[in-house]
């Protein structure tokens, strides 16, 4: 893997899978993967980016849900994100957190009166052909 590419995959801003120059090849072909943070705080984050597989990039769609069965509705905070086990969970936290607060103010509800929500981040890992690694965005 490209050290200058995997150090900097949501390093100094997020990086959405989108962001990546469509010369550049990926498998999305492994199965999705469930990691419930609960309600979020720094450590939960940190924790989740660390755990990830080293020299990996993972696709992350942060997902806020009131019951955690997989049949009722969710909340999808955003677009596919990219992550790797040095992205910057400053940067990752700043924009959940955000991204929580946008929804709230869309939908008009407030989490805080919810008796249970949890935040989960539906996940896998993505096989990117790097020889292109140049015309990443």
């Amino acid at each position: 893997m490209n050290p200058l590419l995997y150090n900097n995959i949501s390093r100094y801003d997020i990086t959405f899978l989108k962001d990546v120059n469509k010369s550049i090849n990926f498998s999305l072909k492994r199965e999705f993967k469930y990691r419930t943070i609960g309600r979020p705080d720094s450590k939960d984050i940190s924790d989740f980016i660390l755990s990830l597989e080293p020299n990996y990039v993972f696709t992350v769609i942060p997902i806020v849900s009131a019951t955690c069965i997989v049949n009722d509705p969710k909340l999808v905070l955003s677009r596919q994100i990219l992550l790797t086990n040095c992205s910057n969970n400053s940067i990752v936290e700043h924009f959940l957190f955000c991204r929580l607060e946008l929804s709230q103010q869309q939908f008009g509800f407030d989490l805080e009166k919810l008796n249970t929500w949890n935040l989960i981040f539906k996940y896998k890992k993505i096989a990117l052909d790097l020889k292109n690694s140049n015309k990443f965005k």
